[in-house]
């Protein structure tokens, strides 16, 4: 064997120094291209969904515009009108006729949320909301709305005065009326202001520290407000209340505003920011390699240009939060070099005496008076533990964080789950036993051991449910939410993972609701982990306006949950997915829900799924006001309609299938890793899946036959697929789109 000379003892640790250092620098060139694709896929993505939401909303506008323009009495008085306006302007009849379409457009400023409207003709107001005078239309809004064909409507970028004259931000939602010897008789504009929704839309997605999404003109003045209001003032470009509306123009400073002190070139002569030249020419571009954006600081960016209106819009981010992952690989490598330098032997010796510790930490042990048998259950918020108690002996569920593996936010969340969760003694509630502090800074709490299924995995091994059991599972997740609503706590997290079906005292069909780390107090407006506005949840069941304004949500973002639950039941499909994350919020703020009925192979009540669609209303004054109030819908509507589960139905379902699905050892609950933000998992079991046994209509064919023979309460017996020999120890979680 090679021995290295005594004399030479530092050769060994260079060496291996080097290898590091080498292993190192491939690890930072990885990481740079992995990193930039993934900002270049994130950046794409949050502009896409800002302009997707962008659109949406502008056809919206335009639509309702084209709407009122093909009235046939605004048609009528329209045409009325420019005829008297050609013979006599100012006359009596001409005012009636002005305060006849004054009428009949009334209602629509007010459905719309316009502001006013204005009737033009040939360049001139013809008749507006209010009396004269009136401010006459900006030239860029009279040219394209003069290129309109009849049946056409356009929307304008955001432009300077306001209505009436005042200097506020304006946009004109126009379109043609009537038809004339030379085109439209005339041209009916409606006043949009585009602080409310125009603005909301695009801080939708407002990511990290810095990233912002923002509209801009040809002229380079930003048409929505920044996001750096405040220190826009504090270097003295806004006075203390202007908005940086067409008062922020993006133009490259020439230095860093917010490092840097010195003169600025007057802005009409500094060059537009490398973006926004790009997004004037009419481009589409992403740029991850960094330019100065318009407060100095270096960017990337995504941004596209909408040539129909005229503005560009940009999603940014400053360089140095977009590239702090590199940053530290950069700093950790280096920082590891050097230790390895000084001290490879130590930390050798040390990463053996830290591994002696954790294989040590990995065995049972006692934490008060609960002795862990086996580790059952491993989630995003700490370990869960199959326990007994040291004099009762029975069987208990204990879930642990140690202090290596808890910061402050995770230890708030932690305590809060427990005590939020001991308040309640809903018997459908999972029950808290015990709570303590043991040595080595473990923290822990004792709960009910829980033999059973979560409804995700229910779905994913036996499909669609019918709807007589849906329900019997709905009113006990409403009565155990109903005793959270009336205490004034919010759950925030109700899913399928988070929902348990198990066997409780000879019973059959008992549900099980679990992980109440995410409740909030409407009441103090107090919740944990989360900052304002912050998203904390699961994507495919939050209520679009938990999404918009998450501090605002209350027991009624819970009922829209339960009402998603329930269609993951009927159909076994998710009620909106999405290649992203971004994608799924998306769809649950702008789409309508599909009808359950048009989907599951089970018959589904007319009643039943109108109330759920109520559920799932995208404005939260249609949901019922609580879980209390759902519940005892759904007690009626069980009642009057006869959609039943019997205990023989369930009991029957447990012998034949239920067994089939219990591993050797379950465990209590899974912890699905929720969004603040994490969702991804995988699912497995024992059974063939769902979507392979559809693929056997003989085996369906042979349950209705069962049926028809043994009567409705009887589950086909048919042999369960064998279990797998070695028992399952990890928990099932919530699927997750890759982003």
């Amino acid at each position: 064997m090679l021995r290295l000379p005594l004399r030479y003892p530092f050769l060994v640790p260079l060496g291996f120094a080097v290898l590091v250092l080498g292993a190192g620098w491939l690890l930072h060139t990885r990481v740079d291209e992995r990193l930039r694709l993934e900002l270049v896929s994130d950046l794409t993505t949050i502009r896409d969904s800002n302009v997707a939401a962008l659109n949406e909303w502008i056809a919206a506008q335009e639509r309702a515009t084209a709407t009122a323009t093909s009235d046939p009495e605004v048609i009528q008085t329209t045409a009325r009108l420019v005829r008297q306006d050609r013979r006599a302007p100012d006359t009596p009849h001409h005012a009636y006729l002005r305060q006849e379409l004054r009428r009949l457009l009334h209602p629509v400023v007010l459905h719309n949320e316009f502001e006013s409207f204005r009737l033009i003709r040939e360049g001139r107001v013809l008749a507006a909301d209010s009396p004269g005078p009136w401010a006459p239309l900006p030239e860029a809004v009279l040219r394209g709305a003069e290129r309109l064909d009849l049946g056409e409507a356009w929307l304008s970028a955001p432009q300077r005065g306001g209505d009436g004259g005042r200097d506020e931000p304006i946009m004109w939602s126009c379109s043609p009326v009537g038809t004339g010897t030379r085109g439209p008789e005339a041209i009916l504009c409606f006043a949009v202001d585009p602080r409310r929704s125009f603005a909301r839309v695009l801080h939708l997605a407002r990511f990290g520290d810095t990233g912002e999404t923002y509209a801009f003109g040809p002229d380079g003045y930003l048409l929505s407000r920044s996001r750096f209001e405040r220190e826009l003032r504090s270097w003295g470009l806004l006075g203390p209340e202007e908005s940086s509306m067409f008062r922020i123009q993006i133009r490259d400073p020439g230095l860093d505003l917010g490092r840097d002190r010195g003169p600025l070139t007057p802005g009409d002569r500094r060059p537009l920011t490398r973006m926004a030249q790009s997004a004037t020419r009419g481009e589409r571009g992403v740029d991850v390699d960094g330019y100065p954006g318009y407060r100095g600081t270096p960017v990337v960016g995504a941004w596209v240009w909408l040539a129909p209106h005229q503005f560009g819009v940009a999603t940014e981010m400053e360089v140095s939060e977009a590239f702090e992952t590199l940053r530290v690989v950069r700093a950790s490598m280096w920082t590891l070099f050097g230790i390895l330098i000084l001290a490879t032997i130590g930390l050798a010796f040390g990463a053996r005496i830290i591994k002696r510790l954790q294989g040590s930490a990995r065995r049972a042990e006692r934490l008060g008076q609960y002795t862990l048998e086996e580790r059952i259950g491993q989630g995003g918020m700490g370990t869960v533990y199959r326990a007994q108690h040291a004099l009762l002996r029975r069987p208990t569920a204990v879930k642990v964080i140690r202090s290596v593996d808890l910061d402050s936010a995770t230890r708030v969340r932690f305590e809060r789950e427990v005590q939020a969760t001991s308040q309640l003694t809903h018997p459908n509630t999972v029950a808290i036993y015990d709570y303590g502090h043991a040595a080595g800074g473990v923290f822990y709490y004792a709960m009910e051991y829980l033999d059973g299924i979560t409804l995700q995995e229910l779905v994913r091994s036996d499909g669609p449910q019918p709807q007589g059991r849906v329900m019997h599972i709905l009113q006990q997740v409403c009565g155990s939410l109903a005793e959270a609503h009336a205490a004034g706590l919010v759950h925030r997290d109700i899913k399928p993972a988070n929902i348990m079906l198990c066997q409780r005292g000879g019973a059959y069909d008992v549900v099980k609701v679990l992980d109440f780390g995410l409740v909030k107090n409407v009441d103090t407006g107090e919740s944990l982990l989360t900052a304002a506005n912050a998203l904390a949840g699961t994507p495919h069941y939050m209520a679009p306006e938990y999404i918009t304004e998450p501090a605002r949500a209350d027991a009624r973002a819970d009922v829209y949950a339960v009402a998603a639950v329930a269609f993951y039941l009927l159909t076994a499909r998710l009620l909106f997915d999405g290649g992203n994350m971004m994608s799924v919020l998306t769809r649950h703020m702008t789409e309508e829900p599909p009808r359950p009925s048009t989907i599951t192979p089970f018959p589904v009540d007319p009643a039943l799924e109108a109330l759920l669609l109520t559920c799932l209303d995208k404005d939260p004054e249609r949901r019922p006001a609580d879980a209390g109030e759902l519940l005892q819908k759904l007690e009626q509507l069980a009642i009057e309609h006869g959609i039943l589960w019997s205990q023989q139905e369930a009991k029957a379902w447990w012998r034949v299938r239920g067994r089939a699905l219990l591993p050797a050892e379950r465990a209590p609950f899974t912890t699905a890793p929720t969004l603040a933000v994490d969702l991804r998992g995988r699912f497995s079991t024992g059974r063939r899946p769902f979507k392979e046994r559809r693929r056997h209509p003989e085996r369906r064919a042979e349950d209705r036959a069962a049926r028809a023979e043994n009567g409705p309460d009887t589950v086909p017996t048919r042999p369960p697929r064998p279990r797998p020999e070695s028992p399952r120890s990890e928990p099932r979680s919530e699927p997750r789109p890759d982003r």
